[in-house]
């Protein structure tokens, strides 16, 4: 069974090439896991027609294309994680229809990412299976390789595991925070105009200053975006922060001026256009959410 896209002759249109996906991250993740597959089933079918195989090579080929043709079916019917796991699960079974040469490559490779990004036991794990000293190191079998490669995806795995249950808290916040948002604004009204410049009872003033609030979080936002591309696991938290930022803006902006206008700091009391530029810079504070994906993701590898 032939589970590889197939390509019309002649420079001919393929129908899953001309599909433009939508730009948005779901859409984006699932190109992702196509390209992951089509390029899976390319190797496959390469090493299918280009190698001498054994019998036991030619095993683990038919079990690495049942895999892939099982990651396509759950791939088409968007249970994309499981597809994630049979796509992985193919590789490593493809491993074992290696010869020698595949083999030393590839472990040369992967010692060199366990030594760059595993780190505790599980990089000590791999160097044992791997081999220490690349000049020294006796030969490996695919058994080695394999069970190497299983100790990087299950690591990527829990990785990616831990930030998607961090990105589920943060699609709650929006609520959490727009409630608190509402009540600053009634309790505004609620206030004595007898306060002075105090701009908790003034709700025109304080509307501005979570304004300008989520104008610096918006600022923010966008120069994290531009940088968001060199680290591939922050994509899993960006979508929903763009839900999250300008609120956290907004009250980081009323708290940053209620502290400046207190007194508490030896500060001078910002009035007038003074009052808004302190907003702006609390909105910019919203950078505390990448800090708090950062250490995610931080702990998350380790």
């Amino acid at each position: 069974m032939n589970t590889t896209p197939e390509v019309e002759p002649n420079g001919g249109s393929d129908p899953a090439c001309d599909k433009i996906p939508r730009p948005d991250l779901p859409q984006l993740r699932r190109t992702r896991l196509e390209s992951a597959l089509a390029t899976l089933g390319k190797l496959i079918a390469f090493k299918e027609a280009t190698s001498e195989l054994n019998d036991s090579q030619k095993k683990a080929v038919g079990m690495a294309k049942d895999s892939h043709g099982t990651a396509n079916r759950c791939f088409k019917k968007h249970r994309d994680e499981v597809a994630w796991a049979h796509c992985k699960q193919a590789y490593r079974f493809l491993i074992w229809a290696f010869d020698k040469n595949d083999i030393e490559a590839h472990r040369r490779a992967l010692r060199r990412e366990a030594e760059t990004k595993l780190k505790s036991w599980r990089r000590e794990a791999v160097l044992d299976v791997l081999g220490r000293d690349v000049a020294g190191s006796a030969e490996i079998g695919p058994a080695e390789l394999s069970l190497a490669q299983f100790l990087f995806d299950l690591h990527y795995d829990n990785a990616y595991f831990k930030l998607e249950a961090a990105a589920v808290r943060i699609r709650k916040l929006p609520f959490f925070l727009g409630a608190l948002i509402v009540l600053l604004i009634m309790g505004s009204f609620l206030g004595s105009v007898g306060d002075g410049d105090l701009f908790l009872v003034n709700p025109r003033k304080i509307l501005l200053v979570m304004l300008v609030g989520v104008v610096g979080a918006a600022l923010s936002n966008t120069l994290s975006v531009l940088g968001v591309a060199t680290r591939i696991p922050e994509f899993v938290g960006e979508f929903r922060s763009w839900l999250v930022r300008p609120l956290i803006g907004a009250l980081s902006a009323v708290g940053v001026v209620l502290v400046v206008q207190s007194g508490i700091l030896p500060l001078k009391e910002p009035t007038g256009a003074a009052l808004y530029a302190w907003g702006l810079a609390g909105g910019f504070s919203d950078q505390l959410l990448n800090r708090v994906m950062q250490q995610v993701e931080k702990k998350a590898k380790s």
